[in-house]
């Protein structure tokens, strides 16, 4: 959800998606989305959309959008873990008046379905799967 999120903030308004993990950013940068979540001419319509891995970049940001994902385990409990790491991130760089969104996500019978319809549009093997690791939010949004 934050990827697709950052992409439409980032058409209208200055935004900024951060993630740390680099390799992910590069390819964000490149225009190119391994997850299939927006398509290449999506983030290229993005024109005031940044990526970063440096939490310093989003220090003058006045709203934060922390959209990382849930896992749970076999027993249903959730991991927390992300949305930890996330927050102390995000508490580095808040300031009296910023607003913060929490958006929690886990990988559901609808992304698969998302997934499969974008893979047969790109004329991939639907039936093929993809592992989701992650989410990249943004107007400073915050993936695990």
């Amino acid at each position: 959800m934050g990827l697709p999120l950052a992409v439409e903030f980032g058409k209208v308004y200055q935004t900024f998606g951060f993630d740390q993990n680099i390799a992910r950013i590069e390819e964000l940068r490149q225009g190119t989305d391994s997850t299939l979540e927006v398509f290449g001419e999506e983030l290229q319509a993005a024109r005031f959309l940044d990526f970063t891995t440096d939490s310093e970049a989003i220090r003058d940001c006045n709203v934060f959008i922390v959209a990382v994902p849930t896992p749970i385990d076999a027993a249903k409990r959730p991991n927390f873990k992300p949305l930890e790491g996330a927050s102390r991130t995000v508490a580095k760089v808040l300031k009296p008046g910023d607003v913060v969104i929490f958006e929690s996500t886990r990988r559901g019978r609808h992304q698969e379905d998302d997934q499969k319809r974008y893979r047969h549009r790109e004329g991939q093997d639907p039936d093929h799967r993809v592992d989701l690791q992650g989410e990249l939010p943004r107007p400073a949004q915050h993936a695990g």
